[in-house]
C-alpha cells in the first residue's frame, strides 16, 4: 500500500472524528434522542444519531477514491464504492428511523431491497450468479438488523467496528485484495474515532443511522469477499459473534413462544451487563474475540487443509461466548438463582377494601430505624407494640433460603414472638445488623438472614394481617437500576446476608399453610437512609466538606441517598394501603442528584471530575478488590458518590415529594 492509501485512511478518521461536533446541535434541534425502554442498558434519555460521523468519514473516503487519490487499481475501486454506497443508503433508512420512525415492515422491506440491489450489482459485474441474489438480499438484511440489535451498550459498535475492520484489512493483505484492505482500514478508523463521543459526557449514541451503516459495510465486505474467492469461513469469521448472539437469542425467544419483535434484554451481551460486568469490558471482550476468530480463520488462507480445525475452534469460541452468562452466574455474581440455587415466585398482594389497621408492632423498636417508625406512628395516633428482637445466629455458609425458612419455622424464638403479636394488625421488622463493611459472622447472618423468616412465621401464626420486612437496596449491588425484582447482586457479607433474609422470608410465605394465607408478607428495600445522629450521615458530611468531595461529570446522576422521614412515611403508607401491590417494594427516590447531595452536605459545590477518570479509578479498584476484598465497601461508596445509581420510579404506593426531608438532614437543619 502506498502513501496515498494511508493519507486516505487518516482523512477518513479526521472527518469521522471531528464531524459529530457539527451534527450534535442539529440532532438536539430535531430532538433525536434515545429514550430508555425494556431493551435498554442505559437509564437516561440520550442524544442519538452520532452515526452521521462515521458516515461522513466514509463518504469523504469514497470521494477520495473516485478522484483517484487512493493509489488503487481501477479494478479495486468498484467493490469499495459499491460497499460504501450500500452503507450510505442503509444509513439513510436508519436516519429516517431515528428522526421520525418507520414500521417494522417498512424497514425490513427497504433492507431486503438494498440487499437485492447489491446482489444485482455483483451479478452485473460478473462475479455472482443471478440465482444467488435472493440469498444475498436476505443475508444482507439479516446482518444489518443484527448489527442494530447488538448496538445496545457503550462502546460496543466502536470497538467491534475497529476489530472487524482491522480483521478484514488483514484478510485483504493475505488474500491480496487491495480493496478489502482499504475498506477495512477506513471502517476501523471511522468507528474507532466515535468512541470518545460515545463514552464521554454529554454522551452521544450511534443510533440506527450508525448501526445500519456498520451492518451494511461489514455485511458488504463479507459478501464481496466470498464473491471474489475468499473462503467462506474466512469471509464470515469477523462477523461470528454478531451472528451467533442474535441468532441464539431469536432461537431462545421462539422456543419460548415470545414475540420476537418486542423489546427485550435477552442477548448474551445484555445478560452479561445484568450480571454486573461493565459495558466497556463486554465491548472489549467482543472486540478481542473477533480478532481471535478472524486470526484463526487466516489458517485457511495458509493451508486449506486446516479449515476443519479453524472451523471447530471458531465454533468453540462462539459457544464459549454464549455460555459466559451461565458461567458467570456459577461464580455467584449475577442473580438470586446463582447465589442460592433457588428463585422465588413473587406474589401480588391482593387489595383489602375494608383494611384499617389500628395496632402495629415494631421488631427492633430500639434501633435507629425502629425508633423512628415507632415515633412516627405514635405521632399519628397509632397504637404501637415495641418488640425486642431476639438474638439469633446462623451459620454463615447457609445459602439455601428454603432451609433457612424451615429452620425459622421450628425456632424457639418463633413461638415466643407469635405470642407477642396476637391482636396486632401490622408488624414491621426493623431489626438487623447495619454493618456494610462487617465480616461474615453467625450473628450477622442470624440478624439479617434468619430473623426475617422468624418474624414472618410468627406473624402468620398470630394471624397478623400484614408483615413488613425492612431490607436494603444493597442486595442489588451494582445493578444499573435498582428495582423491585428478585434479581440480586450482593457484593459483601452484609448484602449477602440481607439477600438471604429476603429470600428466606419469601420462602416462608411459599411454604405456608392455607390457614396462614390471610397474612400479607412484604419487604421494602431501603436505600442509603440518612438521619440526624446517624454515623453514616456524619461521615457523609465529613467527606462532603473535605477536599475529596467530588462527583463524576456532569453530576446529574440520581443518588440513592434518602431520608429517615421519607422511609418511615413510606412504611406507614405500605402498611395502611388498601391497594394491590407486589411483595417487594423499593423505597421511592427523593429527587436529588449526586451533585445535590454533596453540595447540601458540604455547604459548597464539589469538584466535578471527568467521568472517564472516575471509571478508570473504579475499574482499577475492582481489580485490586480481588486481591484485597476489604476495599469492596469503600470502593462501592466511592462509586455511589460519583455516579449514584438509577432507581425504578414506578411505585404502586403513592407518595408525596420528600425532597425537603433529605435537604434538612444533609444540611443538619432542625436537629
Amino acid at each position: 500500500m502506498d502513501l496515498a492509501i494511508w493519507i486516505s485512511v487518516i482523512v477518513v478518521g479526521l472527518a469521522a472524528g471531528l464531524s459529530p461536533a457539527l451534527w450534535r446541535p442539529l440532532l438536539r434541534l430535531l430532538s433525536v434522542v434515545d429514550v430508555p425502554n425494556e431493551r435498554s442498558s442505559h437509564t437516561r434519555t440520550t442524544l442519538r444519531g452520532g452515526g452521521l460521523g462515521p458516515l461522513f468519514g466514509l463518504l469523504v473516503g469514497a470521494v477520495l477514491i473516485l478522484v483517484g487519490s487512493s493509489g488503487l487499481a481501477n479494478r479495486s475501486v468498484f467493490p469499495i464504492i459499491s460497499i460504501i454506497a450500500t452503507g450510505m443508503i442503509m444509513s439513510g433508512v436508519g436516519l429516517l428511523e431515528d428522526v421520525r420512525g418507520l414500521s417494522v415492515l417498512s424497514r425490513a422491506g427497504l433492507q431486503v431491497v438494498v440487499g437485492a440491489g447489491l446482489g444485482l450489482v455483483l451479478y452485473i459485474s460478473g462475479g455472482l450468479a443471478l440465482l444467488w441474489t435472493p440469498v444475498v438480499a436476505i443475508g444482507f438484511a439479516a446482518f444489518v438488523n443484527f448489527a442494530n440489535f447488538m448496538d445496545g451498550i457503550d462502546g460496543i459498535s466502536s470497538l467491534y467496528g475497529l476489530a472487524a475492520g482491522l480483521s478484514y484489512a488483514v484478510i485483504g493483505v493475505m488474500a491480496q485484495r487491495d480493496w478489502l484492505v482499504l475498506i477495512g482500514l477506513m471502517t476501523a478508523v471511522a468507528f474507532a474515532v466515535f468512541l470518545p463521543w460515545n463514552i464521554s459526557p454529554p454522551r452521544l449514541f450511534l443510533g440506527d443511522v450508525g448501526s445500519y451503516l456498520l451492518g451494511a459495510v461489514l455485511g458488504g465486505c463479507a459478501i464481496n469477499s466470498m464473491v471474489s474467492g475468499v473462503p467462506f469461513l474466512v469471509a464470515l469469521a469477523p462477523l461470528t459473534l454478531y451472528l451467533v448472539d442474535p441468532l441464539s437469542t431469536l432461537y431462545r425467544r421462539a422456543r419460548k413462544h415470545e414475540r420476537i419483535f418486542d423489546a427485550h434484554r435477552n442477548h448474551t451481551y445484555q445478560r452479561l451487563v445484568d450480571a454486573g460486568i461493565s459495558h466497556m469490558s463486554i465491548a472489549g471482550l467482543i472486540a478481542v474475540l473477533t480478532l481471535i476468530t478472524s486470526g484463526i480463520s487466516l489458517m485457511v488462507l495458509i493451508n486449506r487443509g486446516w479449515a476443519w480445525f479453524a472451523g471447530i475452534s471458531i465454533v468453540g469460541i462462539a459457544v464459549g461466548y454464549l455460555s459466559l452468562p451461565s458461567l458467570w452466574r456459577r461464580r455467584g455474581v449475577a442473580t438470586a438463582k446463582t447465589l442460592h440455587a433457588w428463585r422465588p415466585d413473587v406474589e401480588v398482594i391482593s387489595p383489602r377494601e375494608a383494611w384499617a389497621p389500628s395496632r402495629w408492632a415494631v421488631v427492633g423498636a430500639s434501633g435507629f430505624i425502629g425508633t423512628a417508625v415507632v415515633d412516627h406512628l405514635r405521632s399519628n395516633g397509632v397504637e404501637v407494640v415495641p418488640i425486642v428482637a431476639p438474638r439469633v445466629t446462623l451459620d454463615r455458609t447457609s445459602t439455601d433460603p428454603q432451609v433457612v425458612a424451615s429452620a425459622a419455622e421450628g425456632h424457639a424464638a418463633t413461638d415466643a414472638m407469635a405470642r407477642s403479636l396476637i391482636g396486632v394488625d401490622v408488624v414491621v421488622n426493623a431489626a438487623g445488623m447495619a454493618v456494610p463493611d462487617g465480616e461474615a459472622s453467625p450473628s450477622l447472618y442470624g440478624a439479617n438472614g434468619l430473623l426475617p423468616a422468624i418474624v414472618a412465621h410468627a406473624a402468620m401464626r398470630a394471624g397478623v394481617g400484614r408483615c413488613i420486612h425492612l431490607s436494603s437496596a444493597a442486595v442489588q449491588g451494582t445493578r444499573p437500576m435498582l428495582d423491585a425484582s428478585t434479581e440480586v447482586r450482593p457484593f459483601s457479607p452484609y448484602s449477602k446476608s440481607k439477600a438471604l433474609g429476603e429470600f428466606a422470608l419469601l420462602a416462608a410465605g411459599m411454604s405456608r399453610l392455607e390457614t396462614f394465607k390471610e397474612t400479607d408478607l412484604l419487604l421494602i428495600r431501603a436505600t442509603s437512609v440518612q438521619g440526624h445522629g446517624r454515623r453514616t450521615t456524619e461521615n457523609l458530611r465529613r467527606v462532603a466538606r473535605s477536599p475529596l468531595a467530588s462527583v463524576a461529570a456532569p453530576g446529574d446522576y440520581p443518588t440513592v441517598v434518602s431520608s429517615l422521614d421519607g422511609l418511615v412515611d413510606f412504611v406507614e403508607r405500605v402498611g395502611e394501603s388498601k391497594e394491590a401491590m407486589p411483595q417487594i417494594l423499593l423505597q421511592p427516590w427523593e429527587g436529588l442528584s449526586v451533585l445535590d447531595v454533596m453540595a447540601l452536605a458540604g455547604g459548597r459545590r464539589p469538584a466535578v471530575l471527568p467521568a472517564w477518570i472516575c471509571r478508570s479509578i473504579l475499574r482499577s479498584g475492582h481489580i485490586l478488590s480481588r486481591i484485597f476484598p476489604r476495599v469492596v465497601g469503600p470502593l462501592r461508596r466511592l462509586e455511589l458518590m460519583w455516579f449514584g445509581q438509577a432507581q425504578d420510579l414506578n411505585s404502586p404506593i403513592e407518595v408525596s415529594s420528600n425532597r425537603t426531608h433529605i435537604q434538612r438532614v444533609l444540611t443538619n437543619e432542625g436537629r
